[in-house]
């Protein structure tokens, strides 16, 4: 499942429809434009209005949360199943980390290196002394790697 962007909730509306039209564009419609990935204004209508009140300002005016099109939030009706499919991610045992470096800082790559281990079933299996053992490897390193490791769906002791 894709992520829920407000452009796809239906609590969500173009803050003024009348200033999105363009005549010289033949596919001018919010469908069109959120495809082409254009950013477009919205007003989140979840909630009730809020009123700001400005300094120097007599009197308060109601106004709707402006947000982008490629916001989101955890109001989202299509959120909950989002996360569901995030948490059941099924792990892959024999799948190796170099495949993922990327998502990975300098720091977490080089302790796993050091460590010599290539498959991120192993690098579960660690525990965190051994994790602390390593030159350079703190709290946020053991951070950084649980995330990476929960992210594909692996479970540690220690995050």
């Amino acid at each position: 499942m894709d992520h829920p962007f407000c452009d796809t909730c239906p609590y969500w509306d173009l803050a003024d429809p009348r200033a999105e039209y363009d005549p010289e564009r033949i596919d001018w419609t919010i469908e069109a434009r959120i495809a082409d990935g254009e950013l477009v204004d919205g007003e989140c209508r979840r909630y009730p209005r809020f009123y700001p009140q400005h300094k120097g300002q007599k009197e308060s005016t109601t106004s709707w949360p402006r947000t982008s099109s490629a916001d989101w939030c955890g109001e989202h009706p299509d959120f909950p199943a989002y996360l569901a499919t995030l948490r059941a991610a099924p792990a892959k045992p024999n799948e190796n980390w170099h495949t993922y470096e990327d998502e990975l800082d300098v720091r977490s790559r080089t302790v796993l290196r050091t460590l010599g281990i290539q498959r991120m079933a192993t690098i579960a299996k660690l525990t965190h002394r051994e994790m602390r053992a390593v030159r350079n490897c703190g709290e946020t390193t053991i951070h950084i790697i649980g995330a990476f490791l929960a992210s594909h769906g692996h479970k540690t002791t220690w995050y």
